[in-house]
């Protein structure tokens, strides 16, 4: 991983520790994660689809708990959309 990379990575982390710190890259993710966890102990990464979600606060936890409910939320009613219009097609 690029130093300049990782230094600006962990400085937005700081900034921003009530928020989820969201990525796309997977093997970026773990590698950062590792530095995270030194700095920030209680460290969890949350791996969902193609995101990883990296909180260091328990108000990043409840912060990306939400989201993912409200995601979940937002996929059933996706779900029951496309069961109707299957039910349209019998």
């Amino acid at each position: 991983m690029d130093r300049a990379f990782l230094e600006y990575t962990l400085k937005e982390i700081r900034n921003h520790k009530g928020k989820p710190y969201q990525m796309a890259n997977e093997e970026y993710s773990d590698a950062l994660f590792l530095h995270v966890k030194q700095i920030f102990p209680e460290a969890q990464m949350v791996k969902c689809d193609i995101a990883q979600y990296i909180v260091v606060t328990k108000r990043a936890q409840t912060a990306l708990i939400k989201l993912l409910l409200d995601s979940k939320a937002k996929h059933e009613n996706y779900i029951t959309e496309i069961e109707a219009a299957l039910n349209g097609l019998n």
